[in-house]
């Protein structure tokens, strides 16, 4: 968790000692080759095995050579020191202390005939600078009937890459990754491979590059700029942002991991390479510093730095490319202060009504908090305050400043926005706490990218105006001092964000994209990962506000009706048959009560609100409105509704230009709708109602038709004795809701990323945990023997009423009440002796998608297995994993159920190995497959858990 902080400037003198390394190579002043323009340079034809020492496009180079000097360079075998060719070389042009040499005009041909290890020697008067080992390797071509033999040089080339930043550029230069690439093939112009590159620190992507392509058989010189990822503003990435830590930088060739590297940065520099070292021995292998500008290798006129890496080990190179940030964790200290409770509430304290004098405006917001009320006083700028029992509006430090429509309460702080920027105002110490724009910067000021809840606040920012360019950032303002919880980053913009909401008793939070069509999630951390669910397929996402509550998102989908996002199946589920009107704030959600105006109910130009709950029965239960004298018993366009902490709904009037005429406040006493009377007896106008504990706010209109702030307090439940409007002005009373210690569990239709065994075990987990539970609360009650017996009646009976009754004897089988004489035994197999073999295989045919991948109960994400495809012929597979190929032969056996299959790999990391398997086709072209981790294993479900250590692998159809 994050404290706030003041920014670091980059230190002048420091980043001046960055570009001043030529002292470096001055310190050493024997001469020595550069090594890029070596790598660029030294290469053999593939057609024929002809040397080359020399680009077309690149300079050869060398530094501190002598005048006068004789050049050559000397190939010979690994541990000979017969020559096999020597190529005498001219030097020509200088920059500074750098030289090219080049042999045109006295070109000595050599090929290379054998494969084999061999050392290109460059010498200066007879004396070796530089040593390079390389090897030749022949591929021949597996088509008689094209029989080429291609020849190829294997050495640093894919070993080595290093960092370029410009001299000229100082702090601000833009830093390049440079590396060495081929393309293997017998084609005479093969499809190009596109290269990318990620700059990761601990696991979160700080930088990507531009794309590069290659179709050369040799090896070709790469140069890719880095910027800020789009997410983070997509701006070039500067050397002073590249601040201390450990930096991997992982090469993507068409999208799979391809490379890996890394280097350090220390005192805001980065760290040479040990051959860097000026006093390195041999001198041989020392590897020069600068890049020596237009003089070098790659037609770039700027001088600059090289910083040079040795390439990762594949294994390092996944764990690089599977790697994510750390988040940290949360103490239980700060998680249970962010819940604002701030006070017990009598529940029969009875329900106090005021309509003060204290005016506000239409055009403006209004929040309530901990007994005090935030209201705009002018347009667009101006925000004032009171507390109950005030008659005059109390100010704000500054109030005129702050935006008049988007602010928040926590508690007893007010949340307040001057343009982009968020200041929090104490109202208990009149305190003003303005948070560093370079900490959070409003991306656009509209009440949905500010959340409140709790002392949590949910912001959408600016990514290119924070130092770390974290789009989504909570902050923690239950202290003196606000803290702030970055989240990492997700795949859509700033500018892309369409509404946050948070749930400080769970620690949860939620972004909804319309653009994009997603729902974002994430645990409140510092740095924690956004789970990010796709909606294209059920209608997208609206633009209004989103509300999550635990587990739970609930939103509008394009068409204008609700939906549950269920975060744990993640299948959203439609809840009302009927869109809601396009005005007003539309529903409203708290405590898992939702309240929605719905076009089911329309009278004439007026809509009526219907509420239901969340958790027992996601569906509308009521619809009805109370008739008031001289008006349609509506509610006006949409209208504003708003739930107590208790569930109790309040309704009033469309927030607007004005309150109508038939705008009321009304409430719901759990059967129909009744309208709040003020001391004349008659309903109260009122709009855009709004809840805190205990506190009722809305605007309504005085005797001088003014808009006015009114309130009311309240107990926990409105419990009416009548249905008569009059009635709401009685006593307040609790109202006991139905509870127990077993809670059901409802999946939606079986697919790949829910499949019927995982609901199963999901189930079984959570009736297991309630055991626990029971029976420990049991055995006080009862003892321990006549304890288990009531547990497990208790079990059997909520399986029984779930209509789940197939799990009942494997609960008992699992369970710790049941003794082992009198667990159920395992039952057999279920056998198909009708299964067509040949139809099932039929099925199987054809090119497969892998869309989900589970391993040892570990959710690998989508970028690892998108390239994934896999294809079945007769008898034979084939697997496509990115660069890798798998290939071998299958067979299936259908005589049980589930389907077995038998896997035995021919070609692939793991030839000659055998897995074992059960699979079966789901609705949408879709295949489910779960395969044993050993040779011997047999699974008869399609689960993966850190116990089975299976593997669990979903699949659809693309041909």
């Amino acid at each position: 968790m994050t404290v706030l902080k003041t920014t670091v400037t980059f230190p002048v003198a420091l980043a001046v000692a960055v570009f001043l390394s030529t002292s470096i190579a001055y310190a050493q002043n024997s001469p020595v080759m550069e090594f890029s323009s070596v790598l660029t340079s030294l290469d053999v034809h593939h057609h024929d095995g002809r040397l080359q020492l020399e680009d077309d496009n690149a300079a050869l180079s060398t530094v501190f050579l002598p005048a006068g000097s004789q050049f050559d360079v000397v190939i010979s075998q690994a541990g000979s020191k017969q020559p096999l060719h020597i190529q005498p070389m001219s030097v020509s042009r200088s920059i500074s202390v750098f030289n090219r040499v080049e042999a045109r005009g006295r070109v000595k041909e050599f090929k290379f005939t054998t494969q084999g290890d061999y050392i290109a020697t460059y010498r200066v008067n007879g004396t070796p600078i530089t040593v390079v080992p390389f090897s030749i390797e022949f591929q021949k071509n597996d088509d008689e009937f094209d029989p080429k033999t291609h020849v190829y040089a294997n050495g640093p080339w894919s070993q080595f890459a290093y960092l370029f930043a410009s001299v000229n550029g100082g702090p601000d230069a833009n830093p390049q990754i440079c590396f060495w690439v081929r393309k293997k093939s017998f084609l005479p112009n093969p499809n190009a491979d596109h290269y990318t590159v990620e700059l990761r620190k601990a696991g979160d992507v700080v930088a990507v590059s531009e794309g590069g392509s290659s179709n050369s058989k040799k090896w070709q010189f790469m140069r890719l700029r880095l910027k800020h990822p789009e997410s983070k503003g997509g701006q070039a990435l500067k050397l002073k942002e590249v601040v201390d830590g450990q930096y991997d930088v992982l090469i993507k060739r068409n999208n799979s991991t391809y490379a890996a590297f890394r280097f350090r940065v220390k005192g805001g520099k980065p760290m040479w390479h040990p051959r860097q070292a000026s006093d390195f021995k041999p001198r041989t292998q020392y590897i020069v510093p600068r890049f020596p500008g237009i003089l070098g290798t790659h037609g770039d006129a700027s001088a600059g730095n090289m910083f040079w890496m040795e390439r990762l080990s594949d294994a390092d190179a996944a764990t690089v490319a599977s790697s994510t940030p750390s988040a940290k964790t949360v103490s239980k200290e700060d998680r249970a202060r962010w819940e604002w409770l701030p006070r017990s509430i009598d529940p029969n304290r009875p329900f106090k009504l005021a309509v003060t004098e204290i005016e506000t405006r239409n055009d403006t917001g209004i929040a309530a908090g901990e007994d005090l009320i935030v209201f705009g006083t002018g347009f667009p700028t101006g925000v004032n305050y009171m507390k109950v029992g005030d008659t005059e509006p109390r100010e704000i430090p500054g109030g005129g400043t702050y935006n008049s429509k988007v602010f928040g309460v926590c508690g007893s702080k007010i949340v307040l926005v001057k343009k982009t920027q968020l200041v929090i105002f104490d109202t208990k110490t009149n305190k003003l706490t303005a948070i560093p724009e370079t900490d959070v910067s409003l991306y656009n000021v509209g009440q949905q990218l500010l959340a409140t809840n709790g002392f949590l606040i949910g912001t959408a920012n600016r990514a290119t105006a924070v130092t770390d360019r974290t789009i989504i950032k909570v902050l923690d303002v239950s202290g003196d001092v606000p803290k702030i919880i970055p989240i990492k980053n997700a795949d859509y913009l700033d500018s892309e964000v369409t509404s946050v909401s948070v749930d400080a008793k769970r620690g949860t939070l939620a972004i909804s994209v319309r653009q994009k069509k997603l729902i974002a999630a994430a645990k409140i951390a510092p740095l924690a990962n956004q789970y990010v669910f796709d909606l294209r397929e059920y209608r997208g996402v609206g633009p209004q506000q989103i509300f999550i509550e635990g587990d739970w998102v609930t939103y509008a989908d394009e068409d204008w009706k609700v939906r549950l996002l269920d975060l744990e199946k993640g299948t959203p589920k439609a809840i009302t048959d009927q869109a809601f009107p396009r005005s007003g704030n539309g529903f409203f959600v708290r405590n898992g009560r939702l309240a929605v105006a719905t076009t089911a109910e329309k009278v004439g130009s007026r809509y009526r609100f219907a509420i239901g709950d969340l958790a027992e029965s996601p569906t509308i239960i009521a619809g009805t409105g109370t008739s008031i004298e001289g008006t349609s018993g509506g509610l006006g366009m949409g209208g504003s509704a708003a739930l107590a902490t208790d569930k109790t709904v309040f309704i009033a009037g469309t927030p607007g230009d004005s309150i109508g005429v038939g705008e009321h406040l009304q409430v719901f006493d759990g059967h129909q709708w009744i309208a709040i009377l003020g001391a004349d007896g008659k309903a109260i106008a009122a709009s855009e109602v709004t809840t805190s504990v205990g506190l009722l706010a809305f605007k309504s209109l005085n005797s001088s038709g003014k808009t006015v702030i009114g309130y009311a307090t309240y107990g926990q439940r409105v419990n009416y004795e009548s249905t008569s409007p009059a009635a709401a002005t009685t006593n307040m009373a609790t109202k006991k809701t139905k509870s127990g210690p077993l809670k059901p569990i409802k999946f939606e239709t079986e697919n790949i990323y829910n499949t019927k065994d995982e609901m199963d075990e999901a189930v079984l987990a959570a009736m297991l945990e309630n055991e626990a539970t029971m029976l420990t609360a049991f055995s006080q009650a009862f003892g321990e023997e006549a304890a288990k017996k009531r547990v497990v009646e208790q079990v059997v009976t909520a399986f029984k009423a779930q209509k789940q009754e197939r799990l009942i004897d494997e609960y008992k089988r699992r369970s710790k009440c049941v003794a082992e004489k009198d667990k159920p035994k395992a039952m057999a197999t279920a056998t198909s002796s009708d299964a067509d073999t040949r139809s099932v295989e039929a099925a199987l045919f054809g090119q497969w998608r892998l869309q989900r991948f589970v391993a040892s109960g570990q959710e690998l994400p989508d970028e690892m297995i998108e390239a994934v495809r896999l294809t079945f012929a007769k008898g034979k597979y084939v697997m496509v994993m990115g660069g890798d190929i798998e290939t071998g032969t299958y067979a299936i056996n259908t005589s049980v159920l589930p389907h077995q299959i038998k896997i035995s790999i021919g070609v692939g990391k793991n030839a000659g190995q055998v897995r074992h398997g059960v699979f079966k086709f789901l609705k949408g072209n879709q295949l489910l497959a779960a395969y044993a981790t050993n040779d011997t294993d047999q699974p008869t479900h399609f689960t993966s858990t850190e116990s089975n250590k299976q593997l669990l692998a979903g699949y659809k159809r693309v041909d």
